[in-house]
This record gives structure tokens, C-alpha cells and sequence, in this order.
């Protein structure tokens, strides 16, 4: 895609990563060194998901990045170091002081990120201003691979800055089959309509940027090409108008086809006449079949 977007499945962690993390220098915003990070560590080895929401709760309140107060107080480089963040090994990682510099206060409207900055001159007033998945993205991909680990996440398998779309994937044909009409007329799929709209929305975008329209177009344009990506995904959001055919009927979107009792999963997967689906045993039907086997009872 021309410019980066959000991915609607993962906005709620974007905001939480960012209300961790310095908006200036991508460290976080306490010293990691401090004993509720520490604690929360200790408490969430085996359990990495649910460490992201300790962190906010400490981070979530800072409007500077503290960073190491070593860092702060002293104009010579001091290191921290915070041992057990990896679980195979105690490998101690060094950590140098955060920048200092204030923060400003994240929202979500609609599809939209929206920062709100305290102006100096008075504290009552506020400057509101637009959060950009491509800035979001140069955030991320700042955060180092140890910030990752206190956040709960592997810098292997899931590193932040993959939660921004700056490429989408295309089911193949066999997933959106076209059905035939009357005589050689076609129908296609509700993802390929989904499809179409999002390159005919990156084509209008590459040539606003190739003639130098100008920025409030691009923007329109931005958005909508958020809208469809959004839409190919999910297109039940609440507060946002679905994307429908000329019709009027919505299109189904890869969350409509997934969930539910008539979905891919529970419809199609999980039932007892399912054929090239792998399936998986309980370790107490396993035993129980190997010893009905040593018995002699092969029925």
C-alpha cells in the first residue's frame, strides 16, 4: 500500500503499547529497573499475554518519560541493568535513561487515532491533532527487542510494529469463488468486491502524491482506504457505516466468515464428518485407547 493504516483487529493494543512506550524515543516510560516492573515480570513468566496490562497500569499514568533517573541526574552515561526478562536465560540487558520530554494523551474515534498535547501556557487548554498510522509505525519500529519482552511480547514471532498494515495478503480464488448467472455473467465474492475498492483506493492515493494534490485530499483519500481495509476485515464495527453493494446488501466480511455457529470453524471444522482437517486427542482418551489395545479390543 502507498501509506501505512491501522489494522482494525488491533487498535485496542496499539493504544496500549503506545501508553507504554515514549512518543519522542521509544523507550519506555519508567525505569524498568523500578520493582512494580520488576514484579510484574516475576509474577507473568509463563504468562506473557496478561503482562501488557500490568505495564499499562504503571505506564499508563506517566506524562514524562521518566526513563532512569541515573540517566537524569548526572551528565555522565550511567547503566541499569534488570536481570530475568528471558525465561531460558538470566542475561542481564543494559538500559540507559529515557529523554525526559512530555507525552501526550492517546484516543480512538472510530477508525482514528486522535493525540491531545497540554499546552505550557495553560494547562486547561489542550491541542488536538491526528495520530497517523505511519508516525505509529516509526514508533514501533523504534521500540528495542528488550522493551518488546517487558511488554509481553516475542521481537521473534510478534514484534508492534507488524500490528500496522503496510501490505495485505490476498485469499486465493478457491476462498472467493465467482458464481455463474444468467448465460456467461459473473458474480463475484463479497472479498473480491472488498478487494477491488482497496487497489482502486491505493491507486487514487499513489496518484494524489505523484500530481501534489493537495494534503486535505490525500487525507480523505487516507481514510478511505483505511475504511475499506477495515471493512475487508470487520465490517459489523460499531458507530461505522458498512460497506454494501449497489444493492444495499452488506458485504460479508473475514470476521462474518469466521464466527458464529454457521462459520468457517464451528461449521465446517469442528464437525464429525470433517475430511483433510487435522484433529487433535486429550491425553486421557490417548491412554485410554492404548490400553484397550494392549487388552485386545481393537473396536
Amino acid at each position: 500500500m502507498v501509506k501505512p493504516v491501522y489494522h482494525v483487529a488491533f487498535l485496542p493494543k496499539i493504544l496500549k503499547v503506545l501508553r507504554c512506550v515514549c512518543f519522542h524515543c521509544s523507550k519506555l516510560l519508567v525505569d524498568p529497573n523500578d520493582p512494580k516492573i520488576v514484579d510484574i515480570i516475576k509474577k507473568t513468566k509463563s504468562q506473557h499475554r496478561r503482562r501488557l496490562a500490568y505495564i499499562v497500569d504503571v505506564c499508563g499514568k506517566q506524562t514524562i518519560c521518566k526513563g532512569s533517573s541515573s540517566f537524569q541526574n548526572s551528565c555522565a552515561r550511567e547503566f541499569c541493568f534488570i536481570k530475568g526478562i528471558d525465561d531460558q536465560s538470566d542475561v542481564s540487558i543494559a538500559y540507559s535513561g529515557g529523554c525526559g520530554r512530555a507525552q501526550p494523551i492517546y484516543r480512538r474515534s472510530g477508525l482514528e487515532l486522535i493525540i491531545k498535547w497540554k499546552k505550557t501556557t495553560d494547562e486547561n487548554q489542550e491541542d488536538k491533532s491526528r495520530l497517523s498510522a505511519a508516525r505509529v509505525l516509526e514508533i514501533f519500529k523504534s521500540i528495542s527487542d528488550t522493551t518488546c519482552q517487558i511488554l509481553g511480547m516475542n521481537p521473534r514471532q510478534a514484534r508492534p510494529d507488524w500490528m500496522i498494515l503496510t501490505v495485505l495478503p490476498v485469499p486465493p480464488l478457491c476462498v472467493r469463488p465467482s458464481v455463474l448467472l444468467f448465460g456467461t455473467a459473473r458474480s463475484q465474492d463479497d472479498l473480491t468486491y472488498n478487494l477491488a475498492n482497496i487497489i482502486k483506493a491505493n491507486k487514487t492515493l499513489h496518484e494524489d502524491e505523484t500530481r501534489g494534490v493537495a494534503s486535505h485530499i490525500i487525507d480523505q483519500h487516507l481514510q478511505y482506504l483505511q475504511y475499506c481495509c477495515a471493512t475487508l476485515i470487520d465490517n459489523e464495527i460499531p458507530g461505522m457505516p458498512q460497506s454494501c453493494q449497489k444493492n444495499g446488501r452488506p458485504l460479508k466480511s473475514l470476521k462474518a466468515r469466521l464466527k458464529g455457529k454457521e462459520g468457517r470453524i464451528r461449521g465446517n471444522l469442528m464437525g464429525k464428518r470433517v475430511d483433510f482437517s487435522a484433529r487433535t486427542v486429550s491425553e486421557f482418551d490417548r491412554k485410554k485407547r492404548k490400553l484397550k489395545y494392549q487388552l485386545g479390543d481393537y473396536t
